[in-house]
Order: structure tokens, then sequence, then C-alpha cells
């Protein structure tokens, strides 16, 4: 008798948040655009993510141990872009 076992990998989540810079206060409907570091979009909408009322959007479907960059591409109203694309690094769960 033989056993075989194959283990898989959860992929990885990332979360978004936006806030105000002064109040900290959770912005709604910023967008940002997701890709990989070749450029690729990520997700089902061309990449691109809206923060909810709680601020936050999420990314999930996401390969363990890849990196991706976040680019702001639209500000809420009354709040000026921030323009600094950020890397991320989504570790794989051991």
């Amino acid at each position: 008798s033989h056993t075989v076992t194959f283990y898989d990998n959860p992929l990885a989540t990332l979360q978004i948040l936006k806030q105000d810079a002064v109040s900290h206060q959770p912005l709604a409907e910023a967008e940002f655009t997701v890709t990989t570091a070749d450029g690729t979009r990520l997700g089902d909408n061309n990449g691109i993510y809206t923060t909810g009322e709680d601020g936050t959007a999420t990314v999930i479907g996401l390969q363990p141990n890849s990196a991706v960059i976040v680019s702001e591409a639209t500000s809420p109203a009354g709040y000026i872009l921030n323009a600094t694309p950020q890397d991320v690094f989504c570790q794989g769960k051991q």
C-alpha cells in the first residue's frame, strides 16, 4: 500500500486601506490599479479596485510569494491623488 500526499498553498489576499492624511478617517471611492511587476492587471475589473465606506478594497486570489504594484488611479472628491506606487510582496502562508 502506498500513500501520495499533495499540499496546496492557499492563495494570498491583499487589503488596500485609504485614509485621510490628517484625521486617519477611512475614505471611500478611491480607485487603485493593481498589477504584477510586469504590468499585467489583476482581477476581473482590468486591475481596478475601489475602496468602500470602510476605506478598504480587497484583492483576492494572488499567487503566494509574488510581488504586485498598487497605484492610486483616482482619489476621492476633495483629495489630492497620491501618485507614489507601492510595491507589495504577497508572502504565502507556511
